[in-house]
């Protein structure tokens, strides 16, 4: 039998030394391992029914060998090291030697024992960083370094060894104190709040907002509420980690995961109390939802806080000018431990005394009660009612001015392709045709995820009529066609549809069709780019209820354009490019769920076949290629002469500028320096727009005034708030983040600037105008029936 370098508790690297003194670990085989749990001998079948599941049904028919190991392998040290902080190329090579070719055949055998390992290595590593970064808080280390940080660490090289690993961790501990810094705190105050968040943990992350489990980007491999710190949501990711080593479309969904959520919850202690400003303090207030002074301590109503000693050390950090939700967050800890404070006591004016405060568990009483005694069938009722009442379609109208004539734009809102959604958008297009529409936008911006098949074909007929509407293929390599067979086209006017980078699953194929039939303009940008459907299979759950199995979905088939052409890495193309008000978002969500900067999905294993297939047998309205030349044209036109979105372009193009640096200083200084560059270049676009929109930009009703003044705080560095006195400034700078003043009830509120949305509406009244034109010459000279199909 051959031995094997132990990682079991973490790997001792320095000069490449051997393991002497590490228990030595051996790929356990069935005849030597111990009696396992029921719960082990779970995991066990659960890894080969997944092998198994894979081999048989895969749309490639694919073999679980030595590159899905491999494959495997990454995915999981991605998926516990997104950051590639905490795994050295060392410890990668001896994963890769030890692991790289083997994984596929322990998953055969149902040997879990490699997944337990590289986790313990994984949980060894952050307590060594965290004790690593509380000692080097303590060194009062400068800020102003010549050190660059990677800003996606995902992509870049893991540190060679531990020496160089403990010199990238103290550029980490930097870069979070300079963040830290550049918010407002000063140096002790982020020094503080970092030595907490060492100590506790950075899966309990405490932001601006409050207490919160969700620290940064998901990374890839790992599912909402997976937590790497616990070793069933470490199968989980080990288990995903496989399932993308196949394709990009096939996972594992973990059901356990609110459950882990709420175990873990109970361990997190709060100070349950109520704070307020009072002059340069916080102090306490009393609150009738919160426990009784009395119940929390000493503490009484009117003490002021003025240090605090969260770690029970000695040492106290003063808070004095620090405000309630930041002392709130830096008194969280393991439940059951004590916080020290120092208070000036209500009513007096003595010294600081020491109230002692115990952490009580988030999780109340009757929070554990009613999770625990929930069925999962009622839970998972209520998350979909939940999910269903946010993806429901809505209508909404856009008035167009357009040469004299008020131009009537509907649109569709589509969040996702749900069950019974045809019936909701027919019913909409009806009253909206009953309110005088002449044009109509389907807005499927961010909609895939909840993809019906049935429903993408019928939703389709109500744009195009009777026929086919996608291909699929299937694992033996036959060909079948999707056909709309039974809904009639219900609007045949000018037809828009908006799409984005979160456009995905069935949105994208009801939107390719419409481009491929020419039966409607697509606008926006490059959509997801997934063409691919998945078959479930259960998977015994690991501890509880038969209901609460997880789910394997597997790749069975790829689904391409009625044109034969790939959705699968490329995507839908829109036929007119627009500016996204919301790009920011659609990037940042395109890179959580795969998705590259150029729109490819981005393959974590085995990629799909690259040819395509026939075109299906189809009628293409031909005549609408000059249509959308003369649209793209007049939009370019319209765009090039329009300050609002000047203004917001603008703004993107600095946004865009500055996400595509590949680093960043670990310089304090040369930091500050740059927000103060990046504002500078914000306001001069801001004093732009008001210079060019003249008297159009002056704010006169004295209530807008005062809100602009007041929404500075939300948009306006703190420390340029008194030499921004303007309200029509400030209303430039809301715009150039795609934000307006709206009038309600309660007065003015911040509201969204479509720009997007409204782009696509000023494209279809285009259309509109054009074929009313053409109508009208094509009537006098007695031509108006070809001139209609023509624009049609």
């Amino acid at each position: 039998m051959r031995k094997c370098r132990s990682l079991a508790f973490g790997l001792c690297l320095k000069d490449k030394c051997t393991l002497a003194g590490i228990s030595m670990t051996v790929l356990f085989t069935a005849a030597f391992a111990p009696t396992a749990s029921a719960e082990e001998e779970a995991k066990r079948e659960a890894v080969v029914k997944a092998v198994e599941y894979a081999e048989d049904s895969h749309y490639l028919n694919i073999r679980v060998d030595d590159r899905i190991s491999r494959a495997t392998l990454g995915n999981y040290l991605a998926a516990l090291d997104e950051l590639r902080l905490l795994f050295t190329q060392e410890d990668e090579a001896i994963l890769g030697e030890q692991y790289g070719d083997r994984l596929d055949d322990a998953m055969r055998q149902g040997r879990v024992e490699p997944v337990l390992e590289i986790h313990g290595l994984y949980l060894r590593r952050q307590a060594q960083f965290r004790e690593f970064a509380r000692n080097y808080l303590d060194t009062r280390p400068s800020l102003n370094t010549p050190q660059e940080w990677v800003l996606n660490r995902s992509a870049a090289p893991r540190p060679r060894n531990r020496s160089e690993m403990k010199e990238l961790w103290k550029d980490w501990v930097r870069h979070d104190w300079i963040n830290l810094m550049l918010e407002g705190w000063t140096y002790e105050s982020a020094r503080a709040r970092l030595r907490h968040r060492y100590l506790f943990g950075d899966s309990l992350g405490v932001g601006r907002e409050g207490f919160s489990f969700v620290v940064g980007e998901l990374p890839r491999g790992r599912q909402p509420g997976s937590d790497p710190y616990d070793p069933r949501s470490a199968f989980a990711l080990f288990l995903n980690a496989f399932a993308r080593a196949l394709d990009p479309g096939s996972r594992y969904s973990s059901p356990e995961t609110i459950w882990e959520l709420a175990e873990r919850m109970e361990d997190v202690g709060r100070v349950r109390l109520a704070l307020g400003p009072e002059g340069d303090y916080v102090a306490v207030r009393e609150n009738p939802e919160e426990v009784p002074p009395a119940a929390a301590g000493e503490l009484q109503v009117g003490d002021r806080i003025v240090e605090i000693d969260p770690f029970g050390d000695g040492e106290f950090i003063d808070v004095v000018g620090w405000q309630a939700f930041e002392i709130h967050n830096l008194v969280f800890g393991p439940s059951g431990t004590t916080v020290v404070l120092r208070v000036l006591p209500a009513g007096v004016q003595a010294g600081a005394i020491e109230r002692r405060v115990k952490r009580t568990s988030v999780v109340t009483a009757e929070m554990k009660r009613r999770l625990r005694w929930t069925p999962k069938w009622l839970m998972d009722r209520r998350m979909n009612r939940m999910l269903r009442s946010q993806m429901n379609a809505s209508k909404s109208v856009l008035d167009v001015e357009r040469d004299g004539r008020t131009v009537r734009v509907g649109v569709v809102r589509l969040p996702a392709i749900y069950e019974e959604c045809t019936r909701d958008v027919r019913r909409f297009v009806r009253e909206l045709k009953a309110e005088g529409m002449n044009a109509l936008v389907v807005d499927l911006r961010n909609s895939g995820g909840f993809g019906e098949s049935d429903e993408a074909i019928s939703l389709t007929g109500l744009f195009v009529g009777k026929g086919p509407v996608s291909q699929e293929r299937d694992r033996r390599g036959k060909v079948q066609v999707q056909r709309n067979t039974r809904q009639e086209a219900i609007w045949e006017g000018p037809l828009g549809v908006l799409v984005n980078r979160g456009t995905g699953s069935a949105a994208e194929f009801l939107a390719a069709a419409i481009q491929d039939y020419g039966r409607g303009v697509v606008v926006g940008e490059r959509t997801f780019a997934r063409g691919t459907r998945q078959v479930e299979f259960r998977i015994k759950a690991l501890t509880r209820s038969k209901s609460d199995d997880p789910i394997l979905r597997i790749t069975n088939r790829e689904l391409f354009r009625i044109t034969g052409e790939r959705i699968e890495l490329k995507g839908v193309r829109p036929d007119i490019l627009l500016t996204m008000a919301d790009e920011h978002s659609s990037r940042m969500r395109a890179r959580q769920v795969g998705v590259g900067e150029a729109g490819d999905a981005q393959a974590t294993g085995g990629s799909l076949r690259g040819d395509g297939i026939l075109s299906a047998d189809f009628r293409r309205q031909e005549k609408t290629r000059d249509l959308l030349d003369t649209l793209a044209l007049r939009h370019r036109q319209r765009a090039s002469q329009d300050i609002d979105w000047g203004l917001i372009a603008g703004n993107l193009d600095l946004s865009r500028q500055r996400t595509q640096r590949r680093t960043e200083p670990v310089n304090l200084q040369k930091r500050r320096q740059d927000q103060a560059t990046q504002w500078a270049e914000e306001l001069a676009l801001a004093r732009a727009w008001v210079e060019a929109k003249g008297s159009e930009a002056a704010v006169t009703e004295p209530a807008l005034s005062e809100f602009f003044l007041q929404a500075r705080g939300v948009h306006v560095p703190e420390s340029e708030i008194p030499n921004v006195e303007e309200p029509q400034l400030v209303r430039a700078i809301m715009l150039a983040k795609g934000y307006i003043a709206v009038e309600g009830e309660s007065g003015y509120q911040q509201s969204s600037y479509d720009l997007p949305l409204r782009q696509a509406a000023e494209i279809v009244a285009d259309w509109v105008r054009m074929r009313d034109g053409a109508a009208s010459a094509a009537a006098a000279s007695d031509g108006y029936p070809e001139a209609r199909r023509t624009l049609h």
